[in-house]
Formats: structure tokens, C-alpha cells, sequence
């Protein structure tokens, strides 16, 4: 799921599938490749090699973990496992219209493949957390974390801040990959694969100005922009069934999370760019402290 401002109203939509791109399997559009979102594929050794610690997220009620369940149309979400018995998601992830947490007891992840239907690695929650400042009509604290039944084993996402503007980053998932059919009947499409889009963090500044008259961009929020980035210059973005999936930089130490899908005004749209929520910061001051054992 990803929040998809439109017409200045917040609306819910829940995503089937990875950050899109030009003909990916299962992914073409009714009218053709420009409403198709700009990505590629995520391969099993990149993925084993880079993001093992990526999770699909499903809730779909009690439904039995038999090997069916993570099929495209059950999988709303995207996550991390940040520690043994610790997921990081997006807040609007796990929370209902009033605001209140989800019951843990339906939720599943997964993780191994980057073919949701071919993961062997399953396992439960057993608590939701949200951040106690988090604001359904803003967006703003857009963080989560769910404890898991079992503790899982390593790797698991390294977090990291935001350190300078301008920086190139990568987002992956299984989300919607089309962007001009995303809020129609039928207009989901999800690939059958994890897909990643590469995007370039913006200045605060700028993307402030962008959503000014839409929405404010707090210190918790990070912009990346796809605008020429994707596939023969199309624009990069993430999408609904994204949500709480990550935001990727390349550093010394390998790649970190600096930020977990939040939200955006349609998908691949030139004008208006991803808003995900920062990890670090008083998101970051939150996660750190709720693992320690203080979620208050």
C-alpha cells in the first residue's frame, strides 16, 4: 500500500506488486508502455547479495500460510527485518481508518526469493507498533515497527541518515507499475518479480515547494526524484503496494535504509516526486528506542 495524494484528499490504495518497468512479465499496460513506470528487474543474486533482509508483507486475514499465500493479490506491503525479531515498515501499513494498530495476528512475511510465490522463509507477528506522533492526514512519523513471534536470523537492514542533497538512490518492492491507471478498477498491475528504480534525493527545499499547495514536507520526510532515470529517460518511481519498502543509498559499508516508502501524488509523475519517511531523526530516535523496549 501507498498513500497517493489526490486532488489534495488522501486516499488508500493497496498495491499489488514492485517499482515497474518496460516489459517486465505480467506488467503491460492496456494502452502501452508510456503509463508503464520506469525500473528493471531485481535478480535472485543481486537480491541475496544486496537486500536479503527485504520482506513482502501480507494481511489477509487468518488465511493459512499454505504455499499460495504470498501470491501477488495478498502481498500490500513492503519491509525490512532491522533485528532478529524486528520489521520496519510504514505506518499507514498497519493501521486502520480510525488510526488505531492492526491485530498482528493476520499479518505474514516472507522473505528468500525474489518471487513471492517461491519464498520458504515465512514467519508471524505478534505486535504492531506505530510511532505515537503518527498523523494519518499529514503523513508525517510515517514509521512502524512489528515484533515478530520468532526471532529470525541474520542479515539483517543496516539504517542510516540522510548526510548530504543530491545523493542516488534505489527503491524496491513488488508495487503497481502502472502510473496512469493506478487509482482505476482494474488498473493494478503488479510484476511477477521484485523490481527496483533508481531516483536521486532532492533538496528539502525544493520539494517543499513542490507540494506547497498540497501538503507539508516535515524534517521526517526525504523526496527522490525518477526524472530521467528509468529506462530511456522515463521517470523512476514507487507505487502503491510499495509502502514501507525501502529507500536505498550505496555507502561504504554497503547498502543502507535512509528512508521507508510513505507516499506521493500519483505515480511517475514528472512534477511531484516520492515522499518517504526518514529513519533517522526523531523517526530514527523512535525505532531505536522501541526496540529497546520503550515504544511510548
Amino acid at each position: 500500500m501507498k498513500i497517493e495524494l489526490v486532488l489534495g484528499i488522501l486516499a488508500t490504495f493497496v498495491g499489488l506488486g514492485g517499482c515497474a518497468g518496460e516489459g517486465s512479465e505480467g506488467s503491460e499496460p492496456a494502452t502501452g508502455t508510456d503509463d508503464i513506470i520506469a525500473g528493471t528487474q531485481v535478480s535472485q543474486e543481486e537480491y541475496d547479495a544486496k537486500y536479503p533482509w527485504m520482506l513482502a508483507f501480507a494481511n489477509n486475514g487468518n488465511v493459512p500460510m499454505h504455499d499460495e499465500f504470498f501470491n501477488q493479490s495478498n502481498v500490500a506491503c513492503g519491509a525490512e527485518l532491522v533485528a532478529a525479531d524486528w520489521v520496519l515498515t510504514a505506518a499507514h501499513c498497519v493501521t486502520e481508518e480510525g488510526g488505531q494498530s492492526i491485530d498482528p495476528r493476520p499479518i505474514r512475511f516472507a522473505r528468500g526469493s525474489v518471487r513471492t510465490t517461491e519464498m520458504s522463509n515465512r514467519f508471524r507477528a505478534s505486535e504492531v507498533h506505530v510511532h505515537p506522533r503518527y498523523d494519518a492526514a499529514s503523513q508525517n512519523f510515517d514509521v512502524a515497527l512489528v515484533r515478530l513471534r520468532e526471532p529470525q536470523p541474520p542479515p539483517f537492514a543496516k539504517l542510516a541518515a540522510v548526510t548530504e542533497e543530491s545523493l542516488s538512490a534505489t527503491v524496491i518492492g513488488w508495487g503497481n507499475v502502472r502510473k496512469q491507471f493506478a487509482n482505476r478498477p482494474g488498473g493494478f498491475k503488479q510484476p511477477k518479480q521484485i523490481r527496483k528504480a533508481e531516483l536521486d534525493i532532492m533538496a528539502q527545499a525544493e520539494c517543499r515547494e513542490m507540494y506547497s499547495s498540497r501538503l507539508s514536507i516535515t524534517p521526517n520526510m526525504v523526496c527522490a526524484t525518477g526524472v530521467g532515470r528509468g529506462t530511456n529517460s522515463k521517470t523512476s518511481d514507487s507505487c502503491q503496494g510499495d509502502s514501507g519498502g525501502p529507500l536505498i543509498v550505496e555507502g561504504a559499508g554497503g547498502p543502507a535504509v535512509v528512508g521507508v516508502v510513505s507516499f506521493g501524488i500519483g505515480c511517475g509523475v514528472d512534477r511531484f516526486p516520492g515522499v518517504y519517511a526518514r529513519v533517522d531523526g526523531k523517526n530514527g530516535e523512535w525505532i531505536q528506542r522501541c526496540m529497546a523496549g520503550d515504544c511510548s
